[in-house]
């Protein structure tokens, strides 16, 4: 009886002692992971990139087709809000093919959106169609009515920064709004934002097209900052994903 007793305690201490020695080899293990590795802190910490010349050139390309018929929609945060007449006036005018205008709306947006092919529509609704669509093709519609350029809003993008983050690419700009209420009229003042805004504020003024880069740079620090945001997807392809003002 005592004999079994004495081997009753030596296993329950080799229990005790085997349990001991994987505690120790775990907490061994586990720190030469930290060691290795970092903390859970900067392992979940990810890198921030200044994006190459060529790469910022490709972006700015893209933004300054948005700007010239998207600004009026700024900021962006929805993509649903970008209407397919939208996206058809990035691209259009008579003899362009409805192959070119998909290629555009990829290069500008992603292929986060879809275009439907249909006749584009004058800004002026009571005048119908300004181009028309057919067998993949779009033509000028010879039956529509002449009459005064429609209201613009053109914008004209300075780069202040980019960076990559993980997959995801934000583009800081600063925007001078052209003010014109004819789309064949003279560009001599500018805004901080789309003129048709109550809150616009005239930033230049009979200023010609010529002088504005070096007039931009006087005002520079007054202006939002406009900041377009693009995310990769398992494709590859970098989809315009917000555009914000700040």
């Amino acid at each position: 009886m005592e004999e079994k007793q004495k081997n009753g305690g030596l296993v329950a201490a080799i229990i005790v002692l085997v349990i001991f020695i994987i505690c120790i080899l775990g907490y061994i293990g586990y720190d030469k992971l930290i060691a290795k590795t970092g903390s859970t802190e900067q392992q979940t910490e990810i890198e921030v990139k200044e994006l190459k010349e060529s790469d910022v050139k490709v972006l700015m390309d893209r933004i300054e087709v948005m700007d010239n018929h998207l600004a009026k929609l700024y900021p962006i945060t929805d993509m649903t809000t970008i209407s397919n007449q939208d996206l058809l006036s990035l691209e259009m005018r008579s003899g362009v093919s409805a192959e070119q205008i998909e290629r555009t709306v990829r290069f500008v947006i992603g292929d986060n959106v879809t275009v439907k092919h249909e006749d584009y529509m004058c800004k002026d609704a009571s005048h119908g169609a300004l181009y028309k669509y057919s067998n993949g093709w779009y033509s000028y519609n010879n039956e529509h009515p002449g009459h005064g350029g429609a209201s613009a809003c053109i914008a004209t993008a300075f780069f202040k920064s980019a960076t990559l983050k993980g997959i995801t690419i934000t583009v800081d700009t600063n925007l001078l709004y052209e003010g014109v209420g004819d789309i064949s009229g003279p560009r001599t003042s500018y805004y901080d934002s789309c003129p048709s805004n109550s809150n616009a504020k005239e930033a230049l003024h009979d200023i010609e097209r010529e002088s504005l880069k070096a007039e931009y740079v006087k005002i520079k620090d007054t202006l939002p900052i406009t900041t377009f945001t693009f995310k990769q997807n398992e494709a590859g392809i970098y989809n315009l994903e917000s555009v914000t003002v700040k």
